[in-house]
C-alpha cells in the first residue's frame, strides 16, 4: 500500500507555519488508528530513539513535526493497525519509556496540518524533498542510514496517501553552515529504498520561511 511523505529541514522566521493538505486516499485508511502526541527532549537522536522504542509492528500514516521550544519537542503521529491489540499497546510502549503523551484524535489543528515552527531555533537549517518506495519499514530505514547522527530533525511533515510513492517533506539543522553543506554534497540523490531525495531550491525554500 502505497505512502506520501513530505519532509522539511529548514529554518523559518515565523512563529507558525501551515501548509496546504496533503491529498488522501481510501488506501490509507486502517482497520484502528489513533493520533498521539509525545514529548521527547529537544536533542539529536530523540526523535529516532522513539520510533526504534515504541512504534515497532505499527504503521505511522501520518507525522507532524515543527520546532518551536529549545528544549522539549510534541511530534503528532496518527498510527494504524490492522489488529487493534497491537494499537492497544503503544501506551504501555510509551508509559515504559518514559514520555508524556497525549491523545489528539479529531483535533482540528492536526487535521488542517498547523504545524508550529520558529526559525530563530535554528542554526543551519536545510529542507529537503523525499520520494520513497511504500514498504514496511523504508521511511525509517532512509531516516537511519542517511540522516542519524548528522542532523536534528526541526520539520516532518508526511501523510500517507495510498500510493505507491511515499513523499515527504524533511526539516534538517546542522551546527554549522559547513556541515550543512558537506551533507549535501556527500547526500546520494537516489538509493536503497527511495527514487528522490533533494534539496529545494532557493525560492521555494524562501517561500517556505516568509522571506
Amino acid at each position: 500500500m502505497g505512502k506520501r511523505v513530505l519532509v522539511v529541514i529548514s529554518g523559518a522566521n515565523i512563529d507558525f507555519l501551515q501548509l496546504g493538505l496533503i491529498a488522501q486516499s481510501e488506501g490509507a485508511s486502517a482497520t484502528a488508528s489513533r493520533t498521539l502526541r509525545v514529548r521527547i527532549p529537544e536533542r539529536p537522536g530523540t526523535m529516532l530513539a522513539l520510533l526504534d522504542g515504541c512504534f515497532e509492528g505499527l504503521n505511522i500514516a501520518d507525522f507532524q513535526y515543527g520546532k518551536y521550544h529549545a528544549t522539549e519537542a510534541w511530534p503528532v503521529f496518527t498510527v494504524a493497525a490492522d489488529d487493534p491489540a497491537k494499537l492497544a499497546l503503544l501506551p504501555e510502549r510509551l508509559a515504559a519509556g518514559g514520555y508524556e503523551w497525549e491523545d489528539l484524535s479529531g483535533a482540528v489543528d492536526v487535521n488542517f496540518r498547523a504545524i508550529p515552527l520558529r526559525e530563530e531555533l535554528l542554526t543551519s537549517p536545510l529542507f529537503l524533498r523525499l520520494d520513497f518506495y511504500e514498504r514496511s519499514g523504508a521511511l525509517h530505514d532512509f531516516l537511519d542510514k542517511i540522516i542519524r547522527g548528522r542532523a536534528n530533525f526541526f520539520y516532518f511533515n508526511y501523510r500517507q496517501s495510498g500510493e505507491r510513492i511515499g513523499r515527504a517533506l524533511i526539516g534538517l539543522d546542522f551546527d554549522t553552515p559547513e556541515t550543512r553543506e558537506s551533507f549535501v554534497e556527500t547526500l546520494p540523490s537516489r538509493g536503497e529504498g527511495y527514487r528522490l531525495c533533494t534539496p529545494l531550491d532557493a525560492a521555494a525554500q524562501k517561500r517556505i520561511l516568509g522571506a
